[in-house]
């Protein structure tokens, strides 16, 4: 065996750990699609409509924490790799789930959606991406992101094949807080285990760290 083909071996192995975490991630999201609600309706006396708006509001806190630490957190991911922002986020969610599952109100409900919302996208989605960019280039790339694609797809399908059926069996949205933080805490420990750091040191950035403007993408 070459060089070559032992390094694109080593690239697809790492590739396929970095598919399952994006499938984990979006696993233990989609089991809560209708817990949280259901908690927040329950906090809310059954007021749909202010469960709506305060839901938009929780989307609209998400979105600006990810405007503000996504470019930073790429430059940090450059200079000290990917590994680490990939177990960042299944450690978040484990700790915050679990206080959702015990603690119940509108203020952890809405802690636990903007920060796990905000730090899932950054460990998740984000930095797969990168760690993706950093094993393979041209054509594999690109296949590579499809493969990305279809983990979170896949993902989505299991979360919500979960939490339906564990909602028919009397499952309260608690129980499935708690399921969630249990899986997220068998995702890090599995990531800590399987998952391999893609950029190499000669890779990394050496260039300071500073907050770039968070709006120069529309420039």
């Amino acid at each position: 065996m070459t060089v070559q083909s032992k390094e694109a071996s080593a690239a697809k192995a790492k590739s396929k750990w970095v598919y399952f975490h994006m499938w984990a991630n979006i696993t233990g999201i989609c089991v809560l699609l209708q817990a949280r609600p259901m908690l927040m309706s329950r906090n809310l006396k059954g007021n749909a409509a202010e469960v709506a708006r305060i839901m938009s509001y929780m989307s609209a806190g998400v979105g600006m924490l990810e405007l503000l630490l996504n470019p930073l957190a790429g430059q940090l991911s450059d200079k000290f790799g990917r590994r680490n922002f990939l177990l960042i986020s299944p450690l978040v969610n484990f700790f915050n789930k679990l206080y959702v599952a015990f603690n119940p109100t509108l203020a952890a409900l809405a802690w636990e959606r903007v920060i796990d919302g905000a730090i899932t996208t950054l460990g998740g989605s984000t930095t797969c991406a990168a760690s993706l960019s950093d094993l393979f280039s041209g054509q594999e790339l690109g296949k590579a992101f499809g493969n990305l694609g279809s983990a979170a797809g896949i993902g989505a399908l299991c979360g919500s094949f979960i939490s339906g059926r564990l909602l028919t069996r009397n499952w309260s949205p608690e129980n499935l807080f708690q399921l969630s933080a249990a899986f997220g805490l068998i995702q890090f420990i599995v990531d800590y285990n399987m998952v391999g750091e893609t950029l190499s040191k000669e890779s990394r950035s050496k260039k300071p760290i500073s907050f770039p403007n968070p709006f120069s993408c529309l420039t």
